[in-house]
């Protein structure tokens, strides 16, 4: 299935942003997936690959990107069971402002709703980990 990264600008910051769709031709509803508290890694876009593949549009923003936080390379370049990613993780999600969240997914969101392969139907929202909170 088609996946790619693109960057948004989100309250003059660059917001890469994961986007899955269906690898057929239609019209799919699109859906944004909360990130977890260790980013858009690997377990989240599988899971954004899935949802593609079950026929939605994907747009996973990474929350982290305003000026004061880690770049999405600098979380990722620590290894999964590295205990200082979840350290990290957990410092920087207790820093996250609902208000902001809300102007990335409505950004990702944006994004969705502008491509040709999205339909009419309606959006929808999930999330792992503190997306579930988000969600």
């Amino acid at each position: 299935m088609p996946s790619e990264w693109t960057t948004l600008q989100v309250d003059g910051s660059p917001m890469r942003t994961y986007v899955s769709s269906p690898d057929r031709s239609g019209l799919f509803s699109p859906v944004v997936v909360a990130m977890q508290m260790t980013g858009v890694d690997g377990f989240l876009r599988d899971r954004c690959d899935s949802l593609a593949e079950a026929g939605y549009v994907i747009a996973a923003p990474y929350f982290y990107h305003r000026p004061t936080e880690r770049s999405m390379e600098a979380l990722h370049s620590l290894a999964t069971d590295d205990p200082r990613r979840l350290e990290w993780g957990f410092s920087t999600e207790a820093k996250l402002v609902d208000s902001e969240v809300a102007v990335d997914v409505d950004a990702a969101l944006a994004l969705l709703l502008g491509l040709p392969s999205v339909g009419n139907g309606p959006a929808g929202i999930t999330g792992f980990c503190i997306g579930e909170c988000i969600a």
